[in-house]
C-alpha cells in the first residue's frame, strides 16, 4: 500500500481511536553483520513550546516557514525518496487515473491497484507537463545516476528519465539515495543492498542468514541511513548506521541490552523514531502488540557522534515511553526531550492522523519534567491543528502551516458527519516552498464494514500544488 498521510478532524480520530540495563561500545558491523538472520514475523510498527520557568498552552499561529527535510539530497535533486521529486527544476510524480486506486476501503483507506500502468509526468516551472512514460508504479521516487528507482507492491525496477533501459529487481524496497548520486540502498525482505547507479549491479551490504528477526528502518538522520535487529540471543537491540555521503561507511552505532521489563518481547523490539540534534542521534525504541496493536512500552536513548559523524558514546535518555513519537529541541541553552509517557500508544496499523493532546517535557541538563500543552506528533508528521493542515518541525516543538484552516474547511475537512462522509488530505509532500496534496472525498458504505471497522467508497481524488501556507491551490489531475 502506498505511503500516505491522512488528515481527519477530530471526529476521524475518535473512530481511529476505537480500534482499539546497559549500553555497550559501537562496534564495527563487517564481521557481525554476516550472522544476522530474517524472519518472517511483520510484528514491527509501519512509522507548544513552553516559556521560560512555565508551562502554557501553544495559542501561537502555526509558523509558516520553509520545513527542513531530513531526506537525502544529491545535487540538484530535492525531496529525494518523495512522491514528487524535484530535478534541475522539473517535478516528477505518478499521474493516477480512475482505475488506479480500489474504490472500497476500510476508514476509507485505499490500495492502489499495482497491475494499472500510471503516468510518470514531468512538470517543468512554467507548468507545461509532459508523460515520460506509463508503467505499473506508484509509492516513492528515487533518482540516481541519472535513473529513476521505482516499484509496486510487487516488483522494484529502475529505468532512465525516458523509462528506457529497464532493470528489473524482484522485490525491493528502495529505502535511500546516495547523495553522490552513485547508488541507492534497498531492502528485500532478508538483505540491504546498494544497487550502482551506473552498472546497476547489486552489492550485498547486510545478510540475514542466521536465526534474528528482520531489520526495520526507522529512517533518515544527519545524511545517514539507520536501521535496527533485535539479536535476541544476547537480549540486544543493535542500531546501525550506514552513511549516504558515496563513503559506503556502515557500522554499529548502538548496541542497546534491553531493559528486563522488554526482554519477554525481545524479537518485537524495534528502533521506531531517530533525530539528530547537533552532534547527538536520539532514538525511540519499543514494541508493538496486543489485539488492537498498539505500542507497548520503550524508551529514548541518545548516542553522541564525534567530529567525523562517528558513534562514540551512548546511554538511555528517557525509560518508560508509551508511544514512539518524540521532538528533541535545543532552546535556551538546554536541550528538551517531548515525550509521551501516559497516553495510549500509536497504532502500528494506521499512521497517526491526528497529535497527541499533551505529552511531556523533560530537560536533559537536570533531568527535570513537566507536563506540556504542546500537541506532539512526529518530526514531518503532517496533522490537523485547529482545523489547519500543518507539519511538525524538525528539532522544534512547532509545526509549519500547509493548507490554512479557511482553505481546509473549503475542502470540507471538518468531517463533522463521518457516518454518512469523510473529506481527507493525503498523499502530503513539500518541495521547497510548494506543497503537493490530494483531497479526496468518500461517503460511508456499511455493506463493507469488518467489526468495528467502518468502510467507505471513494467518490473523488483531486491532486492539488500550491505555496506552503497560501490559497493558490492549482487542480493538477483527478482519479
Amino acid at each position: 500500500m502506498r505511503k500516505r498521510w491522512y488528515i481527519l478532524a477530530a471526529a476521524a480520530s475518535v473512530v481511529l481511536a476505537a480500534a482499539a540495563c546497559s549500553s555497550g561500545s559501537p562496534g564495527d558491523l563487517e564481521s557481525g553483520l554476516e550472522t544476522l538472520a530474517g524472519s518472517e514475523d511483520e510484528s514491527g510498527s509501519l512509522e507548544a513550546r513552553e516559556d521560560q520557568g512555565e508551562t502554557e498552552t501553544d495559542s501561537r499561529e502555526p509558523s509558516t516557514a520553509e520545513p527542513q527535510g531530513e531526506k537525502s539530497v544529491q545535487e540538484g535533486i530535492l525531496n529525494n525518496g518523495g512522491s514528487v521529486v524535484r530535478f534541475q527544476g522539473n517535478d516528477y510524480y505518478w499521474r493516477y487515473s480512475a482505475d488506479s486506486v480500489e474504490k472500497e476501503g476500510l476508514f476509507a483507506r485505499y490500495y492502489v491497484k499495482e497491475e494499472t500502468p500510471n503516468q510518470m509526468v514531468c512538470r517543468r516551472p512554467d507548468g507545461t507537463e509532459e508523460v515520460l512514460f506509463e508503467m505499473a508504479g506508484s509509492k516513492e521516487i528515487f533518482m540516481a545516476g541519472g535513473r529513476l528507482y521505482l516499484s509496486s507492491d510487487t516488483e522494484s525496477y529502475s529505468v532512465n528519465l525516458d523509462g528506457g533501459d529497464r532493470k528489473d529487481y524482484g522485490y525491493m524496497r528502495w529505502l535511500a539515495a546516495e547523495d553522490s548520486g552513485s547508488g541507492v540502498v534497498g531492502y528485500d525482505g532478508q538483505k540491504i543492498y546498494r544497487i550502482d547507479g551506473e552498472s546497476g549491479g547489486q552489492e550485498e551490504l547486510a545478510g540475514s542468514p542466521g536465526d534474528m528477526y528482520r531489520y526495520y528502518f526507522p529512517g533518515i538522520a544527519g545524511n545517514c541511513l539507520y536501521f535496527s535487529f533485535c539479536d535476541t540471543q544476547d537480549q540486544c537491540l543493535v542500531l546501525c548506521q550506514y552513511k549516504l555521503d558515496g563513503s559506503g561507511e556502515l557500522v554499529e552505532a548502538d548496541r542497546f541490552s534491553l531493559p528486563e521489563d522488554l526482554r519477554d518481547a525481545a524479537g518485537n523490539v524495534i528502533v521506531t523514531q531517530v533525530s539528530r540534534l547537533g552532534d547527538t542521534l536520539f532514538y525511540s525504541y519499543g514494541y508493538y502488540g496486543g489485539t488492537g496493536g498498539f505500542f507497548q512500552s520503550g524508551g529514548i536513548n541518545y548516542v553522541r557522534l564525534d567530529g567525523n559523524g562517528e558513534p562514540a558514546e551512548s546511554g538511555v535518555s528517557v525509560f518508560p515511553i508509551t508511544a514512539e513519537e518524540f521532538v528533541a529541541e535545543e532552546r535556551d541553552g538546554a536541550v528538551r526531550l517531548y515525550f509521551i509517557q501516559d497516553e495510549t500508544g500509536s497504532y502500528v496499523g494506521y499512521e497517526q492522523d491526528g497529535a497527541y493532546p499533551g505529552c511531556t517535557v523533560m530537560n536533559l541538563q537536570t533531568g527535570e519534567t513537566e507536563a506540556s500543552d504542546f500537541p506532539l506528533s512526529r518530526p514531518k508528521a503532517v496533522v490537523n491543528i485547529e482545523g489547519a493542515i500543518c507539519m511538525e518541525e524538525e528539532n522544534q516543538a512547532a509545526y509549519t502551516t500547509l493548507i490554512p484552516q479557511s482553505l481546509a474547511q473549503a475542502y470540507g475537512c471538518d468531517n463533522e458527519d463521518m457516518e454518512q462522509q469523510a473529506t481527507m488530505i493525503i498523499d502530503v509532500e513539500v518541495i521547497g516552498d510548494q506543497v503537493y496534496y490530494t483531497v479526496e472525498k468518500s461517503s460511508r458504505y456499511q455493506e463493507g464494514d469488518v467489526g468495528w471497522r467502518p468502510c467507505y467508497r471513494r467518490e473523488s481524488s483531486d491532486r492539488y500544488k500550491m505555496t506552503v501556507g497560501g490559497e493558490d491551490a492549482s487542480l493538477l489531475f483527478s482519479y
